[in-house]
């Protein structure tokens, strides 16, 4: 086995990622949602301003008709206040007039009299001319009508257009302060993250320098085995599973079963069973010279293979251990027994 720490340092990891990915994905969220309303209070602000700039455009034109307005009635003021002023002059004049005709026919004086009674007549008839001009032009001044002005209505549009306005900012204040958090909150785990990531290659790169290769005694595949393993096994797990199957193809073979006798190079032959330290399911037969004896003794040794029926090892009578040989040509002839 591993390291057992690199289960726990490698689930750290994994929630700490979980974890990340969680807090990015909120504060992509909230971010999306801030933009959303930062576009939201752009196009509001800018229907502010449009609406500010049709307000001022009519309190423009409010103020130049009222201004004309006034003009006019300044104007009517004083058209009026001249012709008062000339209808009482010529008022002054008639009364003056009437009241010397009165002394002259007082005194008799006929001639005098009928001239300042014609010169009151002109007078009166003056008078009754500018006083009729001081109606047409009070008659004027009363006709003319205060301009209506759009303005409170634009106004109004303003303003509801600022506070609409003032709710959007809002909103986007507040998702702002989301987008914010979230945003501490992912480097927070970010960080989490990078610190649990730092502990686990650490310990990874600690864990990897104990492995190392080794060769299979039996197939030569490389094999990888840890330095702190007190037993690290000579085989892999192939040769293991073929060494089982192996067995068990020689126990359940009454044939190969220890300590039969069988007929081989038609002499009788011994099926035994060696002491090994690895039990690989091969079966061993002993043959010619003392191959029956319980044990010692002068014989040939071949071993076979009960999975492939072919043999492995040959060795005869006469040759030493070191000079066995497998004949590929007398295998299945040597298999027969």
């Amino acid at each position: 086995m591993g390291n057992p720490d690199m289960g726990n340092l490698k689930q750290v990891l994994n929630q700490a990622y979980e974890g990340k990915e969680q807090a990015r994905k909120r504060m992509d969220a909230a971010w999306d949602e801030r933009r959303r309303l930062q576009k939201k209070s752009d196009s509001s602000w800018a229907e502010v301003q449009t609406a500010r700039e049709a307000m001022n455009q009519a309190w423009n034109s409010q103020q130049s008709e009222w201004d004309q307005h006034k003009a006019g009635r300044e104007a009517i003021s004083k058209r009026i206040e001249f012709a008062k002023a000339i209808a009482d002059r010529a008022y002054a004049d008639m009364s003056k007039s009437f009241e010397l005709a009165s002394e002259a026919y007082s005194d008799e004086d006929h001639a005098a009299a009928g001239h300042y009674s014609s010169e009151g007549r002109e007078h009166e008839e003056k008078l009754n001319n500018w006083n009729g001009e001081v109606k047409r032009l009070i008659s004027i001044a009363e006709s003319l009508v205060s301009p209506s002005s759009s303005f409170h209505s634009y106004k109004s549009i303003y303003e509801s257009k600022m506070a609409a306005h003032e709710r959007v900012k809002a909103e986007y204040q507040r998702a702002k302060q989301v987008h914010e958090t979230a945003k501490k909150e992912f480097q927070a785990a970010q960080e989490k993250f990078k610190t649990a990531k730092a502990a686990f290659d650490k310990a990874k790169a600690a864990d990897d320098a104990m492995w190392y290769d080794k060769d299979c005694l039996e197939c030569g595949k490389k094999m990888r085995v840890r330095r702190d393993w007190e037993r690290p096994s000579d085989y892999c797990k192939e040769c293991w599973a073929t060494f089982k199957r192996r067995r068990e193809a020689r126990n359940s073979n009454s044939l190969f079963r220890e300590g039969n006798y069988v007929e081989f190079k038609g002499k009788k032959a011994k099926i035994i069973r060696q002491k090994v330290k690895i039990d690989k399911g091969y079966v061993d037969i002993l043959f010619d010279g003392d191959a029956l004896k319980n044990s010692g003794g002068d014989h040939g040794h071949i071993t076979i293979d009960p999975l492939s029926d072919q043999v492995v090892y040959w060795r005869e009578r006469d040759q030493s251990k070191n000079q066995a040989n497998i004949n590929s040509n007398k295998r299945k002839e040597h298999t027969k027994f």
